[in-house]
């Protein structure tokens, strides 16, 4: 992964990455998608995300403002025996800015800013784990944790690890509180 920099107001910041398989560009994230990379790879500690509701959702926008993220990353195995992965992630974050929330029943889960929040931010991580899954970029460090928890089954999926990583099913796990 290779960051695009940019100097706005005198100041530098990543406008981007350029998402490599092996020694070729793949392809480009834009600035947004590009700061769930860096926070799933645990660099975006007081970052600024913006989240956007699926269609269709009563809510469409909102600000996170990130005091701690976590994340990890767990292989485990479904129950047909398949390798498979689970993204584990907790922040905590002012959350801000609803907006169109008319309709919203306030005695629902929709009226929750972290339940929104989270329905959000997950939506936004799938879309990321599955752009790079389709340019075949282990920028997150799927094989990286197979090796650690199991070295035994790093060894007999590395060889094809490029056939196997862009099929691998993902699980995302959010959990958003609120700080302020």
């Amino acid at each position: 992964m290779l960051p695009a920099v940019v100097t706005r107001d005198g100041t530098q910041t990543i406008d981007g990455l350029g998402l490599f398989h092996g020694d070729r560009l793949a392809g480009f994230l834009e600035e947004e998608p590009s700061k769930y990379i860096y926070a799933l790879r645990g660099l975006a500690q007081d970052e600024l995300f913006v989240l956007t509701a699926p269609d269709g959702e009563k809510h469409t926008a909102t600000t996170l403002q990130v005091k701690r993220w976590k994340s990890r990353i767990v292989p485990f195995h479904t129950p047909e025996g398949e390798l498979a992965m689970r993204i584990e992630v907790q922040v905590v974050a002012d959350i801000s800015g609803f907006l169109n929330h008319e309709g919203i029943d306030p005695l629902t889960d929709d009226a929750n800013p972290e339940k929104m929040a989270q329905k959000m931010l997950w939506s936004a991580l799938s879309a990321v784990v599955m752009e790079c899954q389709t340019l075949g970029c282990d920028v997150l460090g799927f094989g990286r944790a197979v090796n650690i928890q199991d070295s035994k089954e790093w060894k007999t999926c590395s060889d094809r690890w490029d056939e196997i990583f862009p099929q691998i099913p993902v699980e995302i796990q959010v959990h958003v509180d609120g700080a302020g």
